[in-house]
């Protein structure tokens, strides 16, 4: 957001500068999670519309796109040299599986949405609303763009609206291509959360249109506070200060791996068995709390062929364990997470 800021910054005062700042900024956020490449594409994308709407066609010189690009070039150079190596050895060892394969539209904001409304908290008739007010959004705002666009009026404000929009269609694009073309898979759940944002962005920007205009002042004044409204209501029926919405199942993953480090008293080398989703975890406190005699935990999950001194899940994976007498650690019924030792 900081770096949508200075591109507003940018086009209220057309100095370069400012888009160089929007650029470090937005290669951070790159850095930091790399699904945010399809919003600093937008970036770069929205940046040449509006020097097409500025120089003309002249923009679509060689030479011409060569030096109002520069700094778009260098910085995606430098991302590219960062981020080339780790992409490509993930993509070889094939981690970068997490995605959805039906499309754009289900994957990524049918997700999206569900992960707002925090899914079975909301009827599935709330949750249609809201995704066909979503693309009422759309549809609105890319209506405003085209005819004032064609009418050559290119205020402010509309200038507000171009830039999320651009980036909601070239996340859009990009994915799709990406999936067809490349066989990536679709942005979901958390990696898609990015999107809301922008599309706050792209909400605040078509109010603060028809708030411009004389006839739809007031309009824009009754729905901002209807909206806002909703969203409180949404925050006390939903607000969690817990755990997190996608992560509930790790809630109680420290107090086990503690239960685990005082259990077991010795130094003999002992293995634990744990869900994928628990591996990380285990293997941090592993770490934390120097349990040296602790195997580091596999990612490929429990092998009912293997015995383990431990095992860390939910109880359908301890069950798969026939020939085990288990014997109860520690557990947790708020998420079904336990942690038994078994003897065959």
């Amino acid at each position: 957001m900081a770096s949508i800021y200075y591109f507003y910054t940018f086009l209220k005062n057309d100095e370069i500068k400012d888009y160089k700042i929007s650029l470090v900024l937005m290669g951070l956020s790159v850095l930091s999670s790399f699904v945010i490449i399809y919003v600093f594409i937008g970036l770069i994308l929205v940046y040449n519309i509006f020097q097409y709407l500025k120089q003309g066609k002249s923009i679509f010189k060689l030479k011409t796109i060569l030096k109002i690009n520069t700094p778009s070039f260098f910085a995606m150079g430098i991302i590219l040299l960062i981020l080339f190596e780790p992409i490509r050895k993930l993509t070889e060892a094939k981690q970068l599986y997490f995605g959805g394969e039906t499309s754009f539209i289900h994957d990524s904001i049918g997700f999206l949405i569900g992960s707002l409304l925090h899914y079975g908290n909301y009827s599935n008739s709330i949750k249609s609303y809201v995704f066909y007010s979503f693309f009422l959004l759309l549809t609105i705002a890319i209506f405003i763009v085209v005819k004032d666009f064609f009418k050559k009026k290119l205020s402010y404000s509309l200038s507000l609206l171009i830039v999320p929009l651009v980036f909601l269609l070239s996340v859009f694009l990009i994915t799709t291509f990406n999936h067809y073309f490349l066989g990536s898979k679709y942005i979901i759940q958390r990696t898609a959360l990015f999107l809301f944002p922008i599309t706050m962005l792209c909400l605040i920007a078509v109010l603060n249109y028809f708030y411009k205009t004389s006839k739809g002042k007031m309009g824009a004044v009754l729905l901002s506070f209807l909206i806002s409204f909703i969203f409180i209501q949404h925050t006390i029926k939903c607000v969690n200060t817990y755990s997190y919405f996608d992560w509930h199942y790790d809630i109680n993953s420290k107090k086990i791996m503690e239960a685990l480090a005082q259990e077991h008293i010795t130094n003999k080398q002992a293995t634990l068995g744990a869900h994928p989703f628990f591996a990380p975890t285990a293997n941090y406190y592993k770490t934390k709390y120097k349990l040296d005699w602790l195997a580091p935990v596999s990612r490929a999950g429990i092998d009912t062929t293997k015995h383990y001194d431990y095992i860390f899940g939910q109880l359908k994976d301890i069950e798969r364990f026939k020939d085990y007498q288990h014997k109860i650690i520690i557990g947790f019924k708020n998420n079904n997470n336990y942690l038994v030792s078994g003897q065959k």
